[in-house]
């Protein structure tokens, strides 16, 4: 059963290159118009590397951005009303510390943001990256 899940993994991100089909410009960020997942924060995280250069997940505030932009990139790619990944670790206030598991997610429904998404829940993400007239865009 594990090789099988293991193969499956593997087939999806071998093919992951050829899903960057689409994308949309917001605010000098290059959005997949896909959605991909559901799937846990690490798998999640290397589907994104796996996309060919400077493919990631999100940051906190670069999900927000998306969020509040969903209806301009809705009109090519449809985001749906669920949690969505980040790549920001979650400070603990109390534990004065970033948390290892858990990581800062934002419901697409209401923009909610949440910092106790744990890494291996599954939630849906959209894979981004610098757009070409940003400054730290490279062309490796």
């Amino acid at each position: 059963m594990k090789r099988l899940i293991y193969l499956g993994l593997m087939l999806m991100l071998s093919s992951c290159s050829s899903m960057v089909s689409s994308t949309a410009e917001i605010d000098n960020l290059e959005v997949m118009t896909k959605n991909l997942g559901p799937m846990n924060w690490w798998d999640a995280s290397i589907a994104c590397a796996r996309l060919g250069p400077q493919w990631r997940l999100p940051t906190k505030e670069e999900l927000n951005i998306l969020y509040e932009n969903k209806w301009k990139i809705w009109k090519v790619g449809v985001f749906k009303n669920e949690f969505y990944w980040s790549s920001t670790e979650y400070y603990s206030k109390e534990k004065k510390r970033k948390t290892a598991y858990t990581v800062w997610g934002q419901n697409f429904k209401n923009g909610l943001q949440w910092g106790g998404c744990a890494k291996h829940g599954t939630n849906y993400f959209r894979a981004v990256r610098y757009s070409p007239t940003h400054p730290e865009f490279k062309t490796e």
